[in-house]
């Protein structure tokens, strides 16, 4: 079983929408892995428990 969740599967562990998922990550609030649109369950929960901060570097 992979570590990674594709966006379909994200969406399913938000409980959301695929667009949803894809409005996230252009928003920067949700990673990206490996140059594509992979997730880890990991930072779905981080997403869930922080709702909205945002998992960009800030500098």
């Amino acid at each position: 079983m992979s570590p990674y969740l594709t966006t379909e599967e994200a969406a399913a562990y938000l409980r959301t929408t695929r667009g949803t998922v894809y409005n996230l990550v252009w928003r920067g609030v949700l990673p990206r892995r490996r140059g594509k649109l992979l997730f880890t369950r990991t930072e779905l929960d981080a997403y869930l428990a922080g709702k909205g901060r945002s998992t960009k570097q800030r500098r």
